[in-house]
């Protein structure tokens, strides 16, 4: 009970939003035992929300948190080793952590799992796993995987499924994609305006150039 009274004063659901109140619930949840309400505290001291900004504090809450299987305690762990807030850097852990909450369920860490697999830590990169960890994630409703999708459909030379979830990523409102469009193949760029043209927002040639006219359309199309 504790944590859902949490969970209603941080999001001000039936009650006024008050982040103090919402990290005392969490608090008390996770002096109860409770592994979610554990994984809020470290959440709080992690972003600095309600209570004084502690990395350190934060992943002593989420080792509590993650002892009792918490998913989204593993993710955070991850975050902390693979960015070195609070701990030292290690990216083995940061990866066997992401890994633990992906197998769990996070959608988050399915992400950055499949980031880690795009050699951000395997090296070579292994895209195969990359590819099954940021369709899963997306599968999940993690809306930031669209975008890593389109990448690495791109550089697999699967220019429709790169244009699939190009424009998936921009409906999702990741704009900062339209200026990114020249860092993509001709091959992806031109199955980006067939779509478009399909779509009617799109009628010049389809060239892998990128000029005014597609990212006009693109606008529109966000």
């Amino acid at each position: 009970a504790g944590f859902a009274i949490g969970q209603m004063y941080e999001s001000g659901t039936g009650v006024p939003k008050d982040d103090q109140q919402a990290f005392a619930w969490f608090r008390k949840a996770g002096d109860a035992g409770s592994a979610a309400g554990l994984n809020a505290v470290g959440y709080f001291y992690d972003t600095g929300l309600a209570v004084k900004l502690d990395h350190q504090i934060a992943f002593d809450w989420y080792m509590k948190a993650a002892e009792k299987g918490e998913a989204a305690a593993f993710a955070n762990l991850g975050n902390l080793y693979e960015t070195g807030a609070g701990v030292a850097v290690d990216m083995k852990k940061a990866f066997d952590n992401y890994k633990r909450a992906a197998e769990l369920g996070s959608p988050s860490a399915m992400h950055s799992l499949g980031r880690m697999y795009d050699g951000v830590f395997i090296q070579p990169d292994d895209d195969a796993q990359a590819l099954y960890w940021y369709l899963k994630a997306v599968e999940a409703g993690y809306e930031g995987a669209s975008a890593s999708l389109a990448y690495v459909y791109d550089e697999l030379y699967d220019s429709d499924k790169s244009a699939q979830y190009f424009l998936k990523a921009l409906e999702e409102g990741n704009d900062y994609l339209i200026a990114d469009l020249k860092n993509l193949s001709g091959f992806t760029v031109v199955a980006i305006k067939r779509s478009l043209r399909d779509k009617g927002l799109f009628t010049g040639r389809l060239s892998p150039r990128v000029d005014r006219r597609v990212e006009k359309a693109l606008r529109s199309f966000a």
